[in-house]
């Protein structure tokens, strides 16, 4: 849970932004990010040098999914459609960012 508000925080510092319903959605989005690429954003930075949604944004479509979690999901392209996703929640310009219904109605289309 500590990287939940190092990741608002880091974000909130970056824009000088409040906290608000679009921090929520970017904190979201560092978290299944997290989840698939089973990195811990915590130490991303010693071990990416960078933050883990940086690093996936750069090195997409390349292989940035963890391999177990490949093996279980459902096809590829699902997993293809939850990084795009999540990669969304964690855009600079919280304007852009899709809203948590957003992101939930799109999880529910491909779950």
């Amino acid at each position: 849970m500590k990287f939940f508000f190092q990741s608002i925080f880091a974000e909130c510092l970056n824009g000088g932004e409040p906290l608000s319903k679009a921090s929520e959605v970017y904190s979201f989005g560092v978290f299944v990010l997290a989840l698939l690429t089973r990195y811990n954003p915590e130490n991303c930075f010693s071990t990416l040098g960078m933050p883990l949604e940086k690093w996936v944004r750069e090195v997409y479509p390349v292989q940035v999914v963890d391999y177990v979690v490949l093996q279980t999901a459902p096809t590829e392209g699902h997993v293809r459609s939850i990084v795009e996703l999540a990669l969304s929640c964690t855009l600079e310009d919280h304007t852009l960012r899709p809203t948590i219904l957003q992101v939930k109605k799109k999880l529910e289309e491909l779950l």
